[in-house]
């Protein structure tokens, strides 16, 4: 299993669905999914403001033509301690079928070249990256289903 979270006390690895499920740890990983939904919708009132990135649709409501590019989604999970908030939850789509334009002008592919010809060229460097809620944030042309 993938990003299933393992419990020492029970040995159990235990992806969204069943911690969830199980009343013992439902609590603490419902909180954690409420927040990163809330920072995708419309915000979760006194906690965070939204980005309005997803909206909910009634599966009878999705264009006909936009029904074979449905994608799945899936909830992981993760346990980081040295965070404030220990469980995480993330939201995860699989491949989107997109015709124009959606990449992200966060650098160019000149830079990428250097940076990982640095870390080749450099006996014994190791390398890194990491992520903060990053998403495309780009107006799409059409919406994308799950």
């Amino acid at each position: 299993m993938v990003n299933a979270v393992l419990y020492v006390e029970t040995g159990k690895l235990l992806e969204y669905m069943h911690l969830r499920q199980d009343p013992k740890y439902n609590e603490d990983w419902d909180k954690p999914a409420a927040n990163k939904f809330g920072r995708f919708v419309h915000g979760i009132s006194g906690r965070m403001k939204g980005t309005n990135t997803i909206f909910f649709v009634n599966k009878k409501e999705v264009p006909h033509k936009c029904f074979k590019d449905c994608k799945y989604e899936k909830f992981v999970c993760d346990m980081c301690p040295t965070k404030a908030e220990l469980n995480r939850t993330r939201h995860t789509v699989g491949t989107i079928n997109y015709s124009d334009d959606c990449s992200t002008p966060k650098t160019d592919i000149l830079l990428v070249k250097l940076l990982f010809n640095s870390v080749i060229s450099t006996k014994g460097a190791k390398f890194m990256m990491g992520d903060k809620n990053i998403y495309l944030n780009i107006p799409l042309l059409r919406y994308e289903y799950v």
